[in-house]
């Protein structure tokens, strides 16, 4: 699956989107410090929830209502970008 990157070109931040789940699995800052943690077992072709990373979590997270996966459906879905922009003025 093909990652999805996101570049602030006024910062030079960037991060990287997994369609499995819509899961942010790398965030690095401008100097190219990576910030977020994704598992070296994390099993990244479709068939499992991403270990690591910023999830979609909806509607819970946990399992209180056991009738639904592990922190919500939205996870266990593949994704795509709609649209996409390029504002250097915008955020960072």
């Amino acid at each position: 699956m093909d990652l999805t990157s996101i570049v602030h070109t006024k910062s030079g931040a960037k991060a990287a989107v997994h369609p499995y789940g819509a899961t942010v699995t790398s965030y690095q800052t401008s100097s190219g410090r990576e910030m977020l943690f994704v598992s070296s077992t994390a099993i990244l072709d479709g068939t499992k929830a991403i270990r690591g990373g910023i999830p979609l979590v909806f509607p819970q997270f946990g399992q209180p209502d056991t009738s639904m996966p592990q922190h919500g459906f939205l996870r266990n879905n593949t994704w795509k970008v709609g649209d996409s922009y390029d504002n250097e003025d915008a955020a960072g």
